[in-house]
């Protein structure tokens, strides 16, 4: 599933503190791979910071969102 799809795992501990740190690091990894049509951002609860920079994105006309935590999937479109 989302075999394309650019895909942040919040579980590695690395990438879990450099999204904390600066949140928009996010748009700029998007920026830097404009062919992904879909991001996946696993265990998104642990950084809730990236929902603000989630929500930018969502307001733009295409691409595909998928954010997964230990309850919950979500997926916006």
């Amino acid at each position: 599933m989302f075999a394309d799809a650019l895909r942040i795992d919040l579980l590695a501990p690395e990438a879990l503190r450099a999204y904390q740190a600066r949140p928009e690091r996010l748009r700029e990894r998007i920026a830097a791979a404009p062919a992904a049509h879909t991001v996946v951002i696993d265990e998104i609860q642990k950084a809730p910071q990236l929902l603000d920079v989630v929500h930018c994105f969502r307001s733009a006309p295409s691409g595909s969102w998928c954010s997964t935590t230990s309850s919950l999937i979500s997926m916006w479109a």
